[in-house]
């Protein structure tokens, strides 16, 4: 078996120099050692007139190239008012608009209504009821997509939202952006379930983003691992088996898109793309279906296109070859991005450099011209190759780098540069390098973002769901990049640096005023208001703390609402109580019902907490100490102070309510007495009715 491995090594290499031979290319620069002169050299140079000399000393020009010059500059929000006080719920309802929730809810219906049974009937979804769906898996995702067999606990990070878990789980169940009809279905991908939607989406993304200089087209994964003949397996990604999208983006905004399949693409058919090709008459070559993705994707920024401004497209080696390059820099788009070994029109000579990097040193760049297009290879870890059309080969950027380990891959060839007690350095490297690391993150930004909080559930089981939650999520991320541009303070610390918690709060305040919209007509937009509906913890990081006092934020209706009632821990016994959560519902949805189990009651608790409280103050005030110690010196000796006898009693029970029967439909047990129904609902019943309660100091 290693026998045969080696075979096949050497007859690599072998291919590399015969291709070389056959196909010379003009002697340029390398900074490669002598051992591959052979390879640098033409098939009639006699490399005996090298001896004592390298190629270095001899080989050092680079061909001269004249790029397409795109200064930068950053995207920018178009056609929304500035003026206007934006807020995260207005910004969601300029893409998920009025129009768009009701053809949902028209679909979701018609499905419904024709699925439902008399066991389980389907009741109407209106747009508000949507919306406070999409509501509460954002919130899901806030809490990082936990169980949800206790979320509508009394401590659940969905009590208190305004939609049951059953309606929830129903409206799950029912949710379709497209109702087909009665079966049997004809055999089309997955995207063509989402009906109009995207395309609704996709040019509200548009409307509103006017992209940067820098673009990039990548890829999206969305997680399935159900039954579809739909889904893509990529080893070594985040997400390695889902739905692959096409993507263009800039710096996270999500400009454009397309669906894909394995050997199918959304777009594929319309119109096959043809490249002359330059230094011939006639002659031209198409497109691969995968490069006319890319043309089909930034076609839409062609009438934005002029002599002020222009874009600089980076790719990866899925994508690019001389015949993209070539046919975007005709429309004056640059392109920058990597390409894989045997790439169209890519130079032999290049290409057999990148077979034995191990000879060359770092920071080595070499250069060739392809039919207008600079081919070029750099040397970091391993050999990096590529094409450009938007720099040269001469452009150098100074920037800061990290020596790799000595356990990394050709760490003799990346840590050559420093010195063995130097840890960061300033290098200077091609400007293409620093171009590309620059660019070609831009969908990465929001597959990042779109990760921390997605709305997608753990599980799905229907091959349309990850595209519809998909939806929700790439929206927000979009919303949060205007957001972001209208008021770019909002990203910053207090000192000036990015906030990390921003696009958290962002999120924070939009399902706040979800919560809170009461218009079905969605006409009147809730405004920013400092009060929040809080109903879960505001807490950043993991695991998050319940919040102790809810605020009142039922502004529809007059009537008080029920808070949390404060039991702090009072004396050194017992187990400390943090809060008792308290539905925020009105006073006549609590009823004082009989169960079959006992439980102590709350109210009762409160009371002995503040008896044992009043006790102890009293000791206190018999002392001469304003805080009494516990040891007295008497007769030479020190002596225990001993607490009186009704403390003792206190201390040596744990302090707990009476047993009863009895709870609240809302709050929880609470005995038949009057007083412990009021200590326990004292925020929600009427003043003229509240007695008077002693608060715990």
């Amino acid at each position: 078996m290693i026998i045969r491995v080696r075979i096949l090594r050497y007859l690599r290499y072998l291919r590399y120099l015969l291709t070389i031979y056959i196909d010379p290319w003009p002697p340029d620069e390398s900074t490669a050692e002598a051992s591959i002169d052979q390879l640098l050299l033409g098939p009639n140079y006699d490399p005996s007139t090298l001896e004592g000399k390298t190629v270095r000393d001899i080989l050092r020009k680079i061909p001269k190239y004249q790029p397409i010059s795109i200064s930068y500059r950053s995207g920018k929000p178009r056609n929304i008012d500035l003026t206007k006080s934006w807020t995260p719920l207005s910004l969601f309802l300029l893409f998920w608009t009025s129009d768009l929730l009701k053809l949902v809810c028209k679909e979701t219906n018609s499905y419904g209504f024709r699925e439902s049974t008399a066991k389980t009937p389907w009741k109407s979804l209106t747009p508000l009821e949507l919306l406070y769906f999409i509501g509460t898996y954002l919130l899901s995702g806030l809490w990082k997509n936990p169980p949800t067999k206790y979320a509508y606990s009394t401590k659940g990070y969905l009590s208190g939202v305004p939609i049951s878990k059953n309606r929830r789980e129903n409206i799950l169940k029912m949710l379709h952006f497209k109702d087909r009809g009665l079966g049997p279905h004809p055999k089309l991908p997955y995207w063509h379930k989402y009906g109009t939607i995207f395309d609704y989406l996709r040019e509200k993304c548009q409307f509103y983003w006017f992209p940067g200089s820098r673009i990039a087209v990548d890829e999206v994964m969305l997680r399935f691992e159900g039954r579809t003949s739909g889904s893509t397996t990529i080893p070594g990604k985040p997400i390695p088996v889902g739905f692959k999208i096409f993507a263009l983006a800039d710096e996270g905004y999500i400009w454009n898109f397309e669906f894909t399949a394995p050997g199918l693409i959304e777009g594929q058919g319309i119109d096959s793309i043809s490249v002359s090709i330059p230094g011939t008459q006639n002659s031209t070559t198409k497109l691969s279906n995968t490069q006319a993705v890319v043309i089909r994707l930034v076609s839409r920024l062609y009438p934005m296109i002029s002599e002020d401004h222009s874009f600089h497209l980076y790719l990866d080696n899925l994508f690019v070859s001389w015949k993209l390059c070539y046919f975007l820099k005709l429309k004056g788009i640059a392109v920058t991005g990597t390409v894989r070994k045997g790439a169209v029109g890519y130079p032999p000579r290049l290409s057999a450099l990148k077979a034995i990097n191990i000879a060359l040193k770092w920071g080595a760049i070499q250069a060739d011209i392809v039919h207008g297009v600079l081919c070029w290879l750099w040397q970091d870890h391993g050999a990096v190759q590529g094409m450009t059309t938007g720099y040269t080969a001469q452009e150098i950027v100074e920037k800061n780098r990290k020596k790799p380990k000595k356990t990394s891959t050709s760490a003799s060839i990346a840590r050559a540069p420093f010195k063995d007690n130097e840890f960061t350095k300033i290098l200077p490297i091609p400007g293409i390098i620093d171009g590309y690391n620059n660019g070609m993150n831009m969908v990465d930004q929001a597959n990042q973002l779109r990760s921390y909080f997605t709305t997608h559930p753990n599980r799905t089981e229907k091959e349309f769901f990850p595209g519809i939650f998909w939806s929700f999520d790439f929206i927000l991320v979009n919303c949060f990049e205007i957001y972001k541009a209208i008021y770019p303070e909002y990203a910053l610390n207090s000192k000036g640096n990015r906030d990390r918690n921003a696009h958290r709060r962002f999120l924070e305040e939009l399902v706040d005023e979800i919560f809170l919209y009461t218009d079905e007509t969605f006409e009147k937009r809730p405004e920013k208001s400092e009060n929040r509906y809080i109903y879960t913890s505001r807490t950043s990081g993991w695991p998050f703390k319940f919040s102790k006092l809810a605020q009142n934020q039922e502004k529809s209706q007059k009537e008080p609402i029920s808070l949390s009632l404060e039991i702090n821990r009072v004396s050194s016994h017992g187990r400390p109580y943090k809060d008792i959560p308290i539905s925020v519902e009105p006073l006549k949805y609590h009823s004082h019902v009989k169960t079959t189990t006992r439980s102590h009651c709350l109210g009762c608790n409160f009371s002995l907490r503040r008896d044992l409280q009043s006790i102890e103050k009293k000791e206190r005030q018999k002392s001469d100490f304003s805080f009494p110690p516990s040891f007295i010196f008497k007769e030479g000796s020190l002596e225990e102070i001993s607490l009186s006898q009704e403390v003792q009693e206190f201390k040596k029970t744990r302090i707990r309510g009476a047993e009863t029967y009895w709870k609240c439909t809302k709050c929880g047990p609470v005995c038949r007495n009057s007083r412990c129904w009021e200590i326990l609902h004292r925020a929600i019943i009427p003043k003229e009715k509240k007695r008077k309660i002693d608060k715990i100091s």
